[in-house]
């Protein structure tokens, strides 16, 4: 068996569905079989392996360019040898309208899901689906409640859609988190999506002696911007990435997330492996899969600021609370280590070619 995947980022950069390509080199290595990773993107210097094969140089936004990528993208696997049974992972069906026939008859295709499912259901990824419904042989999404909606779409998908969640980078801890004012979150250095802005409006409704540190990684336009808005934020930081994050979330007591949508929210489990109770605006589907409203965290309406503030709070100035909703948490871990997802995977490509 031979794996194949396509993403525009190389599994190098830094984001969900690139440690997941990562994930999936461990699952191809766990059961032997060769894994080549296609993409377009990749950082400055990087090192790239025998089987990860770089499309194109063009870091251009312009339209212009994303049809020369789709035409490169095009070419390329018009032009793959498949002589062994194949299975291509694509990130986005808007992807298969330009993957030629030729190459799609003579391999299995799973399409992996990669944001939300009414994002990926816009126009061109609708198309993606409707157009290939007969060359896909498994969706895979990552909750039961993202399984539901993308068969609202998409009925014919029916006996097709696996729920995998996404495997969890750390390690889980082994024992609660000490309670404390000490408040963290860790994302992409992207306003448009992350909404430090509303952080910092929540932030600045607690009382005295909450602190707050954020860390990520982003453009440095929106880096620069982020610090000129905790500029006028007292006890508020910009830490920089993490490359340790359960070194990192080990000095934390609680984790906030802000964000105006996901598509499943990787740092919510690393926070949940590490007992840390989160709070979180209800911007996401799979959002109730990862936190469980007053169990292991609290999921507070969009922009209700006062109620974000206040969750904070209760789980700042009552241990029994905060020890009960921290051993929740871990409990709740064991639903995404790594472990137990790469069997699903296992699973499924054995599924997939009809392997018993």
């Amino acid at each position: 068996m031979r794996i194949i995947t396509f993403h525009h980022n190389h599994s190098s950069n830094k984001g969900g569905i690139e440690f997941l390509i990562k994930h999936l080199k461990r699952v191809a290595a766990r059961i032997e079989v060769s894994f080549t990773e296609v993409f377009h993107d990749a950082p400055k210097n990087s090192t790239l392996l025998r089987d990860e094969i770089k499309l194109s140089n063009n870091r251009s936004r312009h339209r212009l360019s994303k049809i020369q990528e789709n035409i490169i993208l095009y070419n390329f696997f018009s032009k793959v040898k498949v002589s062994e049974p194949t299975v291509f992972f694509c990130f986005s069906p808007k992807y298969l309208l330009f993957i030629p026939k030729v190459f799609k008859n003579k391999v299995k295709i799973i399409v992996v899901q990669a944001n939300k499912i009414s994002l990926v259901c816009r126009t061109l990824g609708k198309l993606g689906i409707k157009k290939n419904l007969e060359y896909i042989d498994a969706y895979t999404v990552y909750t039961e409640y993202d399984k539901e909606e993308l068969l609202n779409y998409f009925p014919e998908l029916d006996g097709k859609i696996s729920v995998i969640p996404r495997g969890c980078r750390i390690e889980t801890a082994t024992r609660p988190r000490e309670m404390s004012k000490k408040l963290v979150t860790i994302a992409r250095i992207h306003e448009k999506q992350k909404n430090f802005s509303g952080m910092l409006k929540a932030f600045e409704l607690l009382p005295e002696g909450f602190s707050l540190d954020i860390y990520g990684d982003g453009d440095k336009n929106e880096i620069s911007e982020l610090l000129e808005r905790i500029g006028h934020t007292k006890n508020v930081c910009f830490k920089g990435p993490t490359s340790d994050v359960s070194e990192t979330l080990s000095d934390y007591s609680i984790f906030l997330m802000t964000s105006k949508y996901e598509g499943f929210g990787q740092t919510l489990i690393e926070a949940r492996s590490q007992g840390l109770p989160v709070v979180v605006f209800d911007s996401f589907e799979a959002l109730p899969w990862i936190i469980e409203h007053e169990y292991n965290g609290f999921i507070v309406p969009y922009n209700e600021y006062k109620l974000f503030s206040d969750a904070i709070e209760i789980l700042s100035n009552d241990k029994i609370v905060y020890n009960t909703f921290s051993s929740n948490a871990l409990e709740m871990a064991s639903q995404t280590e790594q472990s137990y997802v790469t069997e699903l995977w296992i699973s499924l490509l054995k599924e997939v070619f009809d392997e018993k």
